[in-house]
């Protein structure tokens, strides 16, 4: 415990002396779903509840839900939120999307492996949307992934492989910029991952390994050793979406 600690010290203070190398999941001090910022506002624009409700994560804004899933038709809406911020310095906002039906843990390990971990006996859609207050390399988007799926065990031949071909997808991002990580089992189109609504590519798309996959990216932010626990427990808190 101690010597995680010290890494994850020493990385923080690394990404911040390099000109704010921090983004993707860094969180020290992290104002959650009950931050006064977090509201809904409605839009004067047409179209279902969950497209005009918006909720506003440090002045960035997502809707209530989505009506698609890497390009099917599905209702999608919003399970857990966070504003993530390190000494009052904004990083990231970010929203968990799962089907109606499904409890936040739904991104957990157990219930994406087996369908028998809920009583609908399937396994939810999920997408997570991240949107960035600073500047991030794509550089450490890769180290972050391969690091943190490594350090939750998924250390397997097939599974690095379908990472480093992930990793080939990120590109560097800019203040205000977003990142959607999808995963739909109906599908069966991997885990893709968009960059401010252009898709950039599908991973493990009909592969047998593809489940395994989307837990070891989305372990990234929820398995047993996340980059932080106040950014996994702030998706995981419920919020009441009306």
């Amino acid at each position: 415990m101690g010597f995680k600690i010290f890494s994850v010290t020493i990385f923080v203070v690394t990404i911040i002396a390099a000109s704010s190398r921090i983004g993707i999941i860094v969180d020290a001090s992290s104002t959650s779903n009950t931050d006064p910022h977090h509201r809904r506002q409605t839009s004067d624009h047409g179209g279902s509840l969950l497209q005009q409700a918006l909720i506003d994560l440090g002045g960035h804004y997502f809707h209530h839900g989505k009506n698609e899933v890497q390009g099917r038709d599905a209702t999608l809406i919003a399970k857990g939120t966070s504003y993530l911020t390190y000494f009052k310095l904004a990083i990231c906002s970010a929203v968990l999307y799962l089907e109606p039906w499904a409890s936040n843990d739904a991104v957990m390990h157990s219930h994406i492996i087996s369908q028998a971990q809920n009583r609908y006996n399937k396994t939810s859609s999920i997408a997570l949307e991240i949107s960035y207050h600073k500047p991030v390399r794509a550089s450490d988007f890769r180290w972050a992934t391969s690091h943190f799926t490594q350090k939750n065990g998924h250390t397997s031949p097939s599974i690095q492989d379908l990472i480093h071909n992930f990793n080939e997808l990120y590109k560097d991002v800019k203040r205000g910029d977003r990142y959607l990580v999808e995963f739909d089992p109906e599908s069966n189109g991997g885990v893709s991952l968009s960059l401010n609504g252009i898709l950039l590519g599908s991973v493990g798309k009909g592969s047998p390994h593809e489940k395994e996959l989307a837990n070891a990216i989305y372990s990234i932010w929820f398995g047993d050793q996340p980059f932080f626990e106040r950014l996994k427990s702030d998706l995981l808190t419920p919020i009441n979406n009306y």
